[in-house]
């Protein structure tokens, strides 16, 4: 556990601190214990722990050594499965799963993942295609309505014309 991101608070700590945070996490011993074990009284181990950044550095420890034990528990139990899963299917799926988490597979060359990618991609332009289409007959449609409404409006007379822009003025009223 000794493998904290050189850039952590925990990496500032002393090595007293570091030290008494490793063993608040494991909660085997009392405070008086820790201190005594850490070389420093119980009043400077209260202190650090009301300590906001001593606070982030337990944080972040806890969250690694937690990280660090379950990732290695699902791995053992990974290789298991893939030794004696009780299928041929969960062996062949804990072997992916051991290849993936291990960096050796990458995803650009998998065959499945291109056509699945090549699909997605023909969709895709399909849907843009039928979206111009309806577009272009919305439009196509619009052009005959304002055709035909020019057309009429042209047979009307002055005075039919007037009575129209009479009745629309009305209305906005």
């Amino acid at each position: 556990m000794d493998k904290i991101v050189e850039n952590s608070v925990f990496s500032t700590m002393t090595k007293q601190q570091k030290d008494a945070i490793k063993l608040l996490f494991e909660d085997d011993l009392t405070d008086e214990e820790i201190a005594k074990k850490v070389h420093r009284s119980t009043s400077t181990l209260y202190n650090w722990k009301k300590d906001l950044k001593f606070r982030k550095a337990q944080d972040e420890y806890a969250l690694i050594a937690i990280k660090s034990d379950y990732k290695n528990q699902a791995v053992h139990r990974l290789v298991y499965l893939m030794k004696y899963g009780e299928s041929d299917n969960v062996q062949l799926q804990a072997a992916n799963s051991i290849i993936k988490l291990s960096g050796l597979y990458n995803q650009k060359d998998d065959p499945e993942v291109k056509e699945a990618q090549l699909k997605m991609l023909k969709a895709n332009a399909t849907k843009a295609e039928a979206e111009a289409e309806v577009a272009k007959a919305q439009s196509e449609q619009l052009h005959t309505v304002a055709n035909n409404t020019r057309e009429k409006m042209a047979k009307l007379s002055v005075e039919e014309l007037r009575s129209i822009a009479k009745m629309v003025g009305e209305d906005n009223d």
